[in-house]
């Protein structure tokens, strides 16, 4: 019975993602046809890598799935952070299923999370410039990190869903989309949610209404991430404590350490972008890192060199976007203590970088090709 069940969830998996990915490429160009069967190699290639990579390094895919299979109750994992992704894979663990084909079920989530985004973007990529932009979708580094059992894999697919309803401005959903996420994430959703009020106070004028949605969300949000990072009080010393934690722990758990009491903010902004670079590297996986963050310094320097956005001329997509990437790349630079999670952070910005980017360059085009 458990083989049978683990064969089946595989050829669902491998049937929903053959029927999806056939719909996707109908009446697509040339261009989106390549991209997309690089994008089909690269995405699970990688994935079967990383799982096979995992079963003697992946200290944190693995322990999801082991805690799970030796626990005894499911309720004892229902709380926010690591513990939900136990919550949620317990049914799924207590039928039989593998970690093989759990980690492939993980895949498949992400590979939609990809294809949201192709989909969304699919009808703006015009030019040169928007085809740089997309083809940063297919970096090893994103594939990797989001194929696993973990927290990443699931708010990856969950941001690209929220675009989709906030394009839709299906509210509802959006609220849904946030308590999700805020389970998984807390920190994460709290920068969604404070992007979301600057939006409305930048699309509407200062209302009551408004500047009491403001107010909420900034109280709400502020509380959140009290609960989240467990600050002993607001002050400088508690904050102090906390660091010296996310600090200590670094120095204890990896080789790419980044001591925040002798970097700068601005350093460690530098080092969530684009490091590893080649002199920081000191391992395989750190040397092809390098490689697509000088891949991506270089892209983004020509774009922006380039194109002269106007922020106040793109759409609430593009606006909303670029906010949240700039206010999470602000937030996690404030604790990013080893590379690793730098990389794996990533995945939260760039996406959403890279959308809004695509959109404020087509924007922007239509708006000069209108004044002329």
């Amino acid at each position: 019975m458990i083989l049978f069940i683990n064969i089946l969830l595989f050829v669902l998996g491998f049937a929903v993602v053959t029927k999806s990915s056939i719909a996707y490429i109908d009446k697509k160009s040339l261009f989106h046809k390549k991209v997309f069967y690089l994008f089909l190699i690269l995405h699970f290639g990688i994935a079967f890598f990383h799982w096979y990579w995992s079963l003697e390094n992946g200290r944190d895919t693995v322990s999801f799935y082991n805690k799970v299979f030796l626990a005894q109750g499911w309720l004892d994992f229902f709380h926010p952070g690591s513990k939900f992704i136990s919550f949620l894979i317990y049914p799924i663990v207590k039928l039989g299923v593998s970690y093989f084909i759990l980690f492939f079920m993980f895949s498949v989530i992400s590979f939609y999370g990809f294809l949201n985004y192709f989909r969304l973007l699919n009808s703006h990529i015009k030019n040169k410039s928007q085809q740089l932009l997309y083809f940063l979708f297919l970096l090893p580094s994103f594939q990797f990190w989001s194929a696993p059992i973990s927290k990443d894999s699931l708010v990856f697919f969950l941001m690209s869903v929220l675009l989709i309803y906030l394009k839709k401005s299906n509210y509802l959903m959006l609220m849904l989309i946030f308590i999700a996420i805020g389970f998984i994430r807390p920190h994460i959703v709290v920068m969604l949610i404070f992007a979301f009020v600057l939006i409305l106070l930048l699309e509407k004028k200062l209302d009551k209404k408004n500047l009491f949605l403001a107010v909420l969300g900034f109280i709400i949000g502020g509380y959140v991430m009290f609960k989240f990072i467990r600050l002993s009080s607001f002050s400088f010393e508690a904050i102090q404590i906390k660091l010296e934690q996310f600090n200590n722990y670094s120095i204890k758990s990896g080789n790419s350490h980044i001591d925040l009491f002798t970097t700068s903010y601005a350093e460690r902004i530098f080092a969530l972008l684009f490091r590893p670079l080649f002199i920081d590297a000191s391992t395989v996986f750190q040397f092809f890192a390098s490689v697509e963050n000088i891949i991506v310094l270089l892209t983004l320097a020509y774009l922006f060199v380039k194109h002269k956005l106007r922020f106040r001329s793109i759409s609430i997509e593009a606006k909303y976007s670029l906010i949240v990437s700039v206010l999470l790349l602000l937030l996690i630079s404030t604790y990013i203590y080893n590379l690793g999670l730098g990389s794996r952070m990533r995945l939260m910005i760039y996406p959403y970088l890279i959308y809004g980017l695509c959109l404020a360059i087509e924007e922007k085009n239509v708006y000069e090709e209108k004044a002329n």
